[in-house]
């Protein structure tokens, strides 16, 4: 059994992608998936603080300084809540009311 692929939303998000504009990526998470985009932030921003330790902290762990791991935690979580909040624009339309009437789908989105 071979799978279909629907051209016209292959073609569709790549309309979409083409048409977005580096600048208009944090408004178009925002719009999306305000808490999300949230976490994400949040996450960078709590790296900034990590970064001294980084640079000024010599103890290492297997060769690896010690605050590599937390650094990569905090990055590799921060752009799964913004790929989230960004796949969550394309969830049906069905979906994406039962979200704003408190019903929560992005676990279930995101699993």
């Amino acid at each position: 059994m071979t799978a279909m692929i629907d051209v016209t939303k292959t073609n569709t998000l790549s309309k979409a992608w083409a048409a977005l504009r580096p600048a208009q990526v944090p408004r178009t998470l925002q719009e999306r998936e305000s808490r999300f985009a949230a976490f994400g932030l949040l996450m960078l921003a709590l790296m900034v603080p990590a970064l001294p330790g980084l640079a000024f902290d010599e103890r290492t762990l297997r060769d690896v300084n010690a605050w590599v791991e937390p650094l990569k935690v905090l990055s590799a979580v921060g752009l799964l809540a913004f790929a989230s909040a960004w796949f969550i624009g394309h969830l049906p339309a069905c979906t994406a009311a039962r979200r704003h009437r408190g019903t929560s789908c992005a676990v279930s989105a995101t699993a």
